[in-house]
């Protein structure tokens, strides 16, 4: 019976792993993984398990070290056993295709795939097009022979421009964004619609490096401009439990999409103590969150406004029990998932929900009928209209109450304001005292103090932040403006190619396209929205005594500077800086700034003893307390 089980499992494995690579999965992850686990315990060493989505690898090419993949978790306290107390660095598992990277003397030359993990398939022509780093150049791997992995992956704008590229090719249109990167990585022709996806790095092999953490590896990537996956330091189950929890919340709005979460004992040398199975590292660990299905009726689709005039949609289910929690709200995204997917009020779904806040939609059962589009905003009324990608429909009015009051938020929590949570905003935003960004910067303690639950105290709080708040960088200003498409990486690569705000002022479409991971569609939104109210609103604030300051020039940061690489930093009360520009010097120099204290907080930054609640839990945990200027001088 078991050999009849394990020849099954292995045809169903290879099915639905062609299925997968081609765009055509008929089963979830989940479900894919079970069969996946069921013939690892029947046979550990079937051949199924090793093969990729497609069969032949046209150019192999062996791995110096076998590519394993990584043992599996969906416990907490699996995990914590695990751990064995140890500290253990956390990332972000990215959903897409893993691959490496072959530098020699610090110099690209060739890109595989994982492959079976023994040899690889050479897609070197592929990464021509990719943004990845062709030269290295940081203290740590300038000149040197190496290894780097990682994960090709898509953003859901870049999926979102890549399907309008296509259509324009008369290509068929992917269904999918969970199996396109496999699809291109493997296209015969138009090669450069690669340049629509990212190398998200985590791994380097390198034997003359002085690396001894998974901290200081993805510090070292940082410098040489990889993007790299998020993170997080753990040690213990209340710190696991946290960042287990706030993943939840955050994969709603990253830009990627993840599958779970990947734990690495911190110590590169305690994990190679730990060795090897014939399948994985016993020093890394997946955590993948346990996933619940069920079936329900949509009774209502909500509409929304976001603070870029972006329609969303969200499904009123029937209520249904998942993952222990009562679920009534399903996400419908935009009109074209609801029309490719025979959304509508009354239709029959099947959902999931493994590890999001809000479940997916899998899957529509029983159809019933076609949606009706929204005409108009309902929010200001205003007639809505579909965007260049025909994907999403968007409110133009550059006054709708909806737009303004999220504008707002973005800009607060972007610039680093303290104290000016949703609650406070949205008594000011409804007593009318601050109607837009600029009126932030003419705010009085005697508009705040008056307020319910804010008294003198906070007033003078809030007022002295948002003083504090107007000398920025150029990243933070293109981010705080809100502009679809315009978040902290996109305009990382824009401020990395021009360095001053006016040169970013001259910019015209060729110019943004120009930009290596910026699409057509992307430097037409941005172009739109920096001419539309961007510039205008700069002029505004620098009336006001805000300062965008430009990039400094490149002799001035020594981009192999990682003297804080390995540290965490927490930053609070008065400062003579603005707290983004000092959260960008610990940044370019390989640490991390956090908003918490903690036990794996290296210093608290604070110029003068304080009550804060911050600077007293430092004090009580032993956390050395250091001033802006000791931070300067490390």
């Amino acid at each position: 019976m078991s050999l009849k089980r394990k020849k099954e499992l292995e045809d169903l494995v290879i099915y639905h792993k062609q299925k997968y690579y081609k765009g055509e999965a008929e089963i979830s992850d989940e479900h894919f993984d079970k069969l996946e686990d069921e013939l690892k315990a029947l046979n550990p060493d079937s051949y199924a398990l090793a093969l990729v989505g497609f069969e032949v690898m046209e150019d192999k090419i062996k791995h110096d070290k076998p590519m394993l993949s990584l043992s599996k978790s969906r416990e907490i306290p699996d995990v914590i056993s695990w751990m064995e107390g140890e500290k253990c660095f956390v990332t972000y598992k990215m959903d897409g295709s893993s691959a490496s990277l072959i530098y020699e003397k610090g110099a690209f030359k060739i890109g595989k795939t994982r492959g079976d993990g023994i040899y690889g398939e050479n897609l070197t022509k592929y990464f021509k097009y990719i943004n990845i780093p062709k030269e290295l150049k940081s203290k740590e791997l300038k000149g040197k022979d190496l290894e780097i992995r990682g994960e090709v992956c898509i953003t859901k704008n870049n999926f979102d421009d890549l399907c309008v590229e296509m259509e324009k090719r008369k290509l068929s249109k992917p269904k999918s964004i969970r199996n396109i990167v496999a699809g291109l990585l493997h296209k015969k022709t138009d090669l450069d619609l690669c340049k629509y996806l990212d190398f998200i790095g985590y791994e380097i092999f390198c034997e003359d490096s002085n690396i001894k953490t998974e901290e200081e590896k993805i510090s070292v990537l940082n410098s040489e401009k990889f993007v790299t996956p998020l993170f997080c330091m753990v040690e213990n189950e209340d710190d696991v439990t946290n960042f287990i929890n706030g993943y939840a919340e955050a994969i709603e709005k990253y830009e990627f999409l993840t599958d779970g979460l990947v734990f690495s004992v911190d110590s590169i040398e305690n994990q190679i103590d730990r060795g090897f199975t014939g399948h994985h590292p016993k020093g890394k660990l997946a955590y993948k969150f346990k996933s619940d299905t069920a079936f329900t009726k949509v009774k209502d689709i909500i509409v929304d406004v976001g603070r870029t005039g972006k329609i969303t949609f969200v499904g009123i289910v029937e209520p249904v029990e998942l993952s222990g929690a009562t679920v009534q709200r399903v996400t419908f995204h935009n009109v074209k998932y609801i029309a490719d997917n025979d959304l509508n009020i009354g239709c029959e779904i099947e959902i999931t929900r493994s590890g999001e806040v809000i479940p997916k939609h899998e899957r529509t059962i029983k159809k019933n009928g076609i949606y009706d589009v929204p005409k108009v905003c309902p929010i200001c009324d205003t007639e809505v209209k579909m965007n260049e990608t025909e994907v999403d429909l968007f409110c133009y009015n550059q006054v709708c109450k909806s737009k303004l009051y999220g504008q707002i938020a973005n800009w607060i929590k972007t610039t680093g304001i303290e104290n000016i949570g949703d609650g406070t905003l949205g008594k000011l935003y409804d007593e009318k005292i601050v109607t837009d960004i600029k009126s932030l910067y003419t705010l009085k303690e005697s508009d705040i103090s008056g307020l319910e639950k804010l008294g003198d105290k906070s007033a003078k709080k809030i007022v002295e932040n948002i003083q504090n708040s107007k000398t920025m960088d150029i990243v933070t200003f293109l981010k705080g403006l809100g502009i679809e498409g315009l978040g902290r990486g996109v305009s990382k690569l824009i401020v990395e190619e021009m360095r001053t705000i006016e040169a970013i002022k001259r910019m015209k479409y060729e110019d943004f396209v120009s930009i290596k991971g910026i699409g057509e569609i992307l430097a037409e939104q941005i172009l739109n929205g920096l001419n539309d109210h961007g510039w205008k609103m700069l002029s505004e604030l620098q009336e006001l005594g805000i300062e965008v300051e430009d990039m400094p020039e490149q002799s001035d940061v020594d981009s192999g500077d990682l003297s804080l690489s390995g540290k965490t930093f927490v930053i609070t009360g008065k400062l003579s800086k603005p707290r983004k520009e000092i959260e960008t010097f610990i940044e370019d120099r390989g640490g991390k700034s956090t908003k918490t204290v903690s036990k794996n907080t290296s210093f608290l930054v604070c110029n003068e003893k304080s009550s804060s609640s911050k600077y007293i839990k430092a004090e009580k945990l032993g956390i050395e307390i250091i001033t802006e200027d000791q931070l300067f001088s490390f």
